[in-house]
């Protein structure tokens, strides 16, 4: 983390009511538009954050955080089996498990675009990763789903890996409170999707900061670490976004709520979360412990659904801030180093 960072969050001098302020009695005026200048060149190197702790809760509408359970797995490892495991593991075979508990399902490329890019060629890197991961896989640690992305023609590249529990075991061995054993279903084809979108997201952040030398990383945190709770009218409400993280770009920082769009939502559903937001931006509890409130981050397959998701938010919430960002994939570069106009926020 670099010192005296330049706090350029477009929200982050709004005034703080003392309640949830109703849109109708929003001041127009009080809005705020303001998009950071674009600001080049910088001599710092970007660092990549280590994987982040996970915590137990989790929502209803959640992948099940403790792993599926693998049929003819044989007999629950003692703990002293794992001990002995743990031991033998490399930093890297560390790096692996922390990775697959932090996203909870991956895919071999992604497995080997977080941790395997040192090599002298890419195909070398997918090499050791998937030697890693079958060796991994050996020691009962990991595991892969039936179905494969793409079908059987993809290959090891369509494997979608996940932590078994016995894996989630090694990684609590320290901590066992935090644990609990669950045997949870495979998770459906939507889900699935949406979970390997967002981690691509998270691989696309760690990729641009990772080989640029003026943009840098300083936080990723998936669910549920990434979730806040707040009271909304005496009710506990949980916001949550699909990851949050932090960037600096020039010696500014910034902050940002993302959300991975796949098209499969209705834009009144969008809107709907969106007014979640605002709910959370009127509370203040981020304002006042960062002194700034976070970009909510869109992130949307193709340009006619960025049209049009832009257009049914400026329709439908209007004489509030400007926090929302609607992008494609391709896009997201631009908008980390804030080269976007006034005209993008909604």
């Amino acid at each position: 983390m670099k010192e005296q960072k330049a706090s350029n969050n477009h929200l982050s001098d709004t005034p703080i009511p003392e309640r949830i302020t109703p849109v109708s009695e929003v001041d127009p005026q009080q809005t705020s538009e303001i998009v950071r200048p674009i600001v080049r060149e910088a001599g710092f190197v970007a660092q990549v954050p280590e994987p982040c702790e996970q915590k137990s809760d989790k929502g209803a509408d959640s992948i099940p955080l403790q792993g599926i359970a693998t049929q003819g797995q044989g007999q629950r490892m003692t703990t002293q089996q794992l001990i002995t495991i743990q031991d033998a593991l490399s930093m890297r075979d560390k790096a692996v498990l922390d990775t697959l508990k932090k996203y909870r399902f991956l895919l071999s490329k992604q497995v080997q675009r977080f941790i395997f890019y040192d090599g002298k060629t890419d195909w070398g890197n997918f090499v050791a990763c998937n030697r890693t991961l079958n060796r991994l896989q050996e020691l009962g640690m990991v595991d892969t789903l039936k179905r494969r992305i793409g079908g059987v023609r993809a290959g090891s590249s369509g494997k979608v890996w996940y932590l078994t529990n016995a894996g989630h075991r090694l990684l609590h061995l320290n901590d066992p409170h935090k644990y609990s054993r669950k045997r949870p279903k495979e998770p459906s084809t939507l889900f699935l999707n949406h979970i390997l979108a967002v981690a691509e997201t998270a691989v696309q952040l760690t990729l641009l900061c990772r080989d640029s030398h003026d943009l840098s990383l300083d936080q990723l945190d998936a669910e549920p670490p990434c979730w806040r709770p707040f009271n909304d009218s005496g009710r506990i409400i949980q916001l949550k976004p699909d990851l949050f993280a932090v960037t600096t770009y020039s010696n500014y920082e910034d902050r940002w709520f993302v959300e991975v769009d796949l098209g499969t939502e209705s834009p009144a559903q969008i809107v709907s979360k969106c007014n979640v937001y605002l709910n959370y931006y009127y509370t203040g509890i981020e304002q006042r412990e960062t002194k700034m409130f976070p970009f909510v981050l869109w992130i949307v397959p193709d340009q006619n659904r960025k049209k049009r998701l832009k257009e049914y938010i400026k329709e439908n919430i209007k004489d509030q801030p400007k926090m929302f960002l609607i992008i494609t994939p391709n896009e997201l570069e631009n908008v980390l180093r804030q080269w976007i106009g006034r005209e993008e926020l909604c």
